[in-house]
């Protein structure tokens, strides 16, 4: 869409899902131009973005001073992270503009399974019902993705940077330090997930990235070494079916389905990482750990891997 320009715009369809916070912002801000006539866009955002930078209404810039000016790179758990201070604090009743304003995404299905997906904001319509199909299936979009029954995203970012730092503190870290092979080798698939988790957040850069080209190179040279560790340690991560965030959380519990063992070496791990990096590095480690955690519970890893940024075959040769 570069170079186009219709000030009459009224409608945006997204087709395209995206990292990069300004394409969204070019490609929504076509049809967010003023003219006469002209009192609403409606923005159709089949890739789901809004999940990625949260509902137009709520973008935030940050014009950087530089020789050539850019905008500040960010993705779906920095913006997360950003608002965690102001929404969802009022969810039930009375909720306004500073207050922690909840949009709500409608989930209704046509006949046809087609889901409706409008995104409004809370107390706007009568009993919050959707304005383009009258229905009242919305869900709030923080609460969403659920790791448990009562804990989302927000409250899985607040629960990590509170319980590493509190555990680890009262650690006897001779003792964890030496447990990794056996909290490894007596890992179940949900177990090591986690642990992959931690070994990342130990491993990868919390250098700012000022591209999505940057962003993922960084953390595929991070998956890189955490592929390579695994495999030469003989761990073999179980293909999943999906990525379930819950299970991070229920390590930092030592919870339901990660053992006190599995727990508490992780969290070893994590807060060994945290002593060497700011608040603002931690915040980046935490996000790409959660991609690449993500990526090897869906892909595994095992001596057999052949990608393009690892081969486990030539690596066990060069050792």
């Amino acid at each position: 869409m570069e170079g186009w320009d219709n000030p009459h715009c009224n409608i945006i369809v997204h087709l395209r899902p995206t990292l990069s916070k300004v394409l969204w912002g070019q490609s929504v801000g076509r049809g967010l131009r003023s003219a006469k006539g002209k009192d609403k866009c409606i923005v159709i955002d089949v890739s789901s973005n809004w999940s990625t930078f949260g509902p137009v209404e709520k973008l935030e810039w940050t014009l950087w001073s530089h020789r050539r000016s850019y905008m500040q790179f960010q993705n779906r758990f920095n913006w997360i992270s950003q608002q965690q201070d102001d929404e969802g604090e009022g969810e039930g009743e009375g909720e306004g503009e500073g207050e922690g304003v909840v949009y709500l995404l409608c989930e209704n299905q046509s006949e046809r399974k087609i889901r409706c997906s409008y995104i409004y904001k809370k107390n706007v319509y009568k009993d919050d019902t959707c304005p383009i199909c009258g229905s009242y299936a919305a869900v709030n979009i923080y609460t969403e993705q659920k790791l448990g029954s009562s804990l989302n995203e927000i409250g899985l970012h607040r629960l990590f940077f509170d319980r590493v730092q509190k555990v680890y503190a009262e650690m006897d870290l001779s003792v964890w330090s030496s447990l990794g092979g056996m909290a490894w080798n007596s890992a179940t698939p949900k177990e090591q997930v986690f642990l992959a988790f931690c070994l990342t957040f130990m491993k990868v850069s919390g250098e700012a990235t000022d591209s999505e080209s940057d962003y993922w190179d960084v953390a595929l040279a991070a998956e890189d070494e955490v592929r390579a560790y695994l495999v030469e340690h003989k761990i073999h991560i179980v293909k999943q079916d999906e990525f379930q965030l819950r299970l991070i959380a229920d390590g930092m519990m030592a919870s339901k389905e990660v053992r006190t063992l599995q727990a508490h070496y992780g969290i070893s791990v994590c807060g060994k990482a945290f002593k060497d990096t700011t608040k603002a590095e931690s915040e980046r480690k935490y996000q790409k750990s959660l991609k690449i955690a993500e990526r090897l519970a869906v892909m595994g890893c095992s001596s057999q891997d052949n990608l393009p940024y690892f081969n486990a075959a030539n690596h066990l040769a060069s050792l």
